[in-house]
């Protein structure tokens, strides 16, 4: 239908995750529209901004952050530098393409763990408190190799424990 906007983090499922995240709730969010929507919604939506600063501890940066797919570790206690990750930007016939990956900057404690390999731009967010965190500025799914799906996982378990 002409008119139908889906929503990524629609105003009830942000307070769901607040709350299972303030009783210590651990998450992993991936995608291409995280933080682009949370920050440019009209009008101007400055709560959508908050959840993403305070619940998934990072803040915007831009879209079309990477061209290639490549990632590489920024924290080699979260992935070895050793381990490259490359995601699908290119049409095929097994995976869709990433359009618009984003750069996400961390806030209020997070911490860069992954980033774009062709800018240093920030691809993936982490934070340890009260509760643990992980986002990704690409759909975890479209990572090519099982072998890297597999490498990513695992460090993200290890981290969100």
């Amino acid at each position: 239908l002409y008119g139908v906007r889906f929503e990524t983090f629609p105003p009830g499922l942000r307070r769901e995750l607040a709350g299972f995240t303030a009783e210590g709730g651990r998450l992993l969010v991936s995608g291409s529209h995280i933080g682009k929507e949370l920050w440019s919604a009209l009008p101007a939506d400055s709560s959508g901004m908050r959840f993403a600063r305070e619940t998934l501890k990072c803040m915007w940066v831009t879209d079309h952050a990477s061209r290639t797919g490549d990632v590489v570790t920024a924290d080699t206690s979260f992935l070895p530098a050793s381990t490259p990750i490359r995601f699908s930007t290119s049409v095929n016939d097994s995976i869709y393409a990433v359009e618009s990956p984003e750069a996400l900057g961390p806030a209020r404690g997070g911490k860069t763990l992954l980033r774009y390999s062709e800018n240093l731009f920030s691809a993936g967010i982490g934070y340890k408190g009260p509760y643990n965190i992980v986002v990704l500025g690409f759909p975890f799914e479209t990572v090519v190799q099982p072998f890297q799906r597999t490498a990513l996982m695992k460090a993200t378990l290890r981290f969100l424990e």
